[in-house]
């Protein structure tokens, strides 16, 4: 992401990023948001962690990510 945000900003391209992520670059006009009406598709996200003592945690932590994200 962040590569496709400094790319943008140096004028490279175009790059599809949430606008909650560049709101400063938008309200500082560095970056200009662009209407469409192309719906990009949803992606998915993948967790994996080894077994550890800690997995009952690290697992906890991997259903709260997957919970913000709905």
């Amino acid at each position: 992401m962040a590569t496709l945000i400094r790319m943008a900003l140096d004028g490279i391209g175009i790059a599809a990023i949430p606008p909650a992520i560049v709101r400063d670059d938008i309200a500082n006009g560095r970056l200009v948001r662009l209407r469409s009406g192309h719906r990009l598709r949803d992606l998915g996200f993948v967790a994996a962690w080894a077994e550890t003592s800690e997995k009952f945690l690290i697992s906890g932590i991997a259903d709260l990510a997957a919970e913000s994200a709905l």
